[in-house]
């Protein structure tokens, strides 16, 4: 990304860009994508699609990280600020839902799955409550993603693994 032509774009702005998308973490991520929003996209200074492109591909690869990376999956503590700043990126127009919907089924969906194998290996489970933590999950996606295919196969999967464990 930070070697491609950006024409007439001033070193000033590429720089600019550069840091902002370089600090992205888990705790500065709602902050910093505010920051994006209000001088890039709402003050017009993106004056070519093919720099819209390279944005939105760079912030992509950053949400991936948040969901790849920062997100660990805990029934007993979850921390879901990761998926929130996936999930904001989404509302400000700076990922789709076709894209969002490509890194939750990569990233999130396995990692919600591994944890339900674990969890119904125990021998005191409670069907009930992995049913609860099952709909939470699943009622966590936004609107965009709540019919989306992939999502719903994702979800699908889990549902299977927990019904296999009930027979």
């Amino acid at each position: 990304f930070f070697n491609a032509d950006l024409g007439h774009v001033s070193p000033e702005m590429v720089d600019w860009l550069k840091r902002l998308i370089l600090q992205v973490s888990n705790g500065k991520f709602d902050e910093i994508l505010l920051e994006f929003v209000e001088e890039w996209r709402e003050g017009e200074l993106l004056p070519r699609l093919d720099l819209i492109q390279l944005q939105e591909t760079a912030w992509m690869t950053r949400i991936q990280r948040l969901l790849q990376r920062d997100l660990v999956i805990d029934p007993t503590n979850q921390d879901l600020s990761p998926l929130e700043g996936a999930f904001l990126a989404l509302n400000y127009k700076i990922i789709d839902a076709n894209h969002l919907s490509d890194l939750i089924s990569a990233h999130l969906i396995p990692k919600l799955s591994r944890c339900v194998r674990g969890w119904l290996k125990s021998p005191q489970v409670d069907f009930e409550e992995v049913a609860e933590w099952y709909m939470a999950w699943k009622d966590l996606m936004p609107e965009e993603l709540k019919e989306d295919e992939a999502v719903l196969n994702g979800f699908g999967t889990i549902l299977s693994v927990i019904n296999d464990h009930l027979t």
